[in-house]
């Protein structure tokens, strides 16, 4: 059977482009991202995962956005007329966004690197369990049994294999989107 993640959990939303951010093309995010360009697919990531909550979304829920390595610097792009930097502007409109980087996501997608927006305590909009976890890191276990029944001629046992890995628990609270050429 296939082992899905964070990367490629089937039920996850599609990659959103930088092409399809801008009428007549985006741009990528590190070679020529602008100030306009950067902010507006930020917005369509908090767009969307509104969207696909029904418009259940808060204005204070805590957010992670999960870019590539080498994407810190996008932070600092400007707008030429204000001299705002994206990270201005990050932290005056989505407070309740912090970001982390990892290496994983670097050609995570054909190639091409990738960044993910999630609610990460998404727990709170569904009540399904008591964590309330958008994705967990699940801590592997090799070997448990279940349980044995004694029968007449032998005994029934039996067991689940390894469970381990990066598991998406709520995936309507997540928006991905492609940022390299």
């Amino acid at each position: 059977t296939s082992t899905y993640g964070l990367l490629n959990d089937p039920n996850l939303p599609s990659y959103m482009s930088y092409a399809d951010a801008l009428v007549g093309g985006g741009q990528p995010w590190l070679a020529s991202g602008t100030f306009a360009s950067i902010t507006k697919d930020i917005t369509r990531m908090v767009s969307a995962i509104e969207t696909q909550m029904g418009g259940n979304l808060q204005d204070n829920a805590q957010m992670v956005m999960a870019l590539a390595t080498g994407y810190r610097s996008i932070f600092n792009v400007r707008e030429a007329t204000t001299g705002v930097s994206v990270r201005q502007w990050l932290d005056d409109t989505y407070p309740n966004i912090r970001t982390v980087y990892t290496p994983k996501f670097k050609g995570a997608y054909t190639a091409k690197d990738v960044v993910y927006l999630f609610v990460e305590n998404a727990g709170a909009y569904d009540d399904a369990d008591v964590g309330g976890a958008s994705v967990i890191q699940a801590v592997p276990v090799r070997y448990q049994v279940i349980g044995s029944e004694q029968r007449v001629k032998g005994y029934v046992e039996d067991a689940v294999m390894a469970t381990a890995g990066v598991i998406v628990l709520r995936p309507w609270a997540f928006s991905r989107y492609v940022v390299s050429a």
